[in-house]
């Protein structure tokens, strides 16, 4: 099966840095490389948590949009690691819907 068969959405560019808070500590900003309605993948190697969140900002039209979701960690390999959203707000999911589909 080819990666992007395993995928439930589509991933676009994203380049944008990201804050990854696990538990009560914020760690330095990371870069994303890519994100989708599910998920994304940092430019970091996250240690194992429970607790997650990643605060962020999308761009639509000439606003942005800061958006403070729950993760976990899906896959770590080498420098990265793929987070999966976890019980995403109905606005940010389309927040995340639109941006996606505008970079597809």
């Amino acid at each position: 099966m080819q990666q992007s068969e395993r995928r439930a959405s589509a991933r676009v560019p994203f380049g944008s840095n990201v804050q990854v808070i696990q538990g009560e500590n914020p760690l330095p900003p990371c870069t994303c490389f890519d994100i989708s309605e599910g998920g994304m993948r940092l430019a970091v190697d996250l240690p194992d948590h429970r607790e997650l969140e990643v605060l962020f900002a999308v761009p639509e039209a000439d606003e942005l949009h800061v958006l403070l979701l729950r993760a976990e960690i899906a896959w770590r390999r080498r420098c990265c690691t793929g987070i999966r959203f976890v019980e995403v707000p109905r606005d940010a999911r389309e927040r995340l819907r639109v941006y996606v589909a505008a970079k597809a």
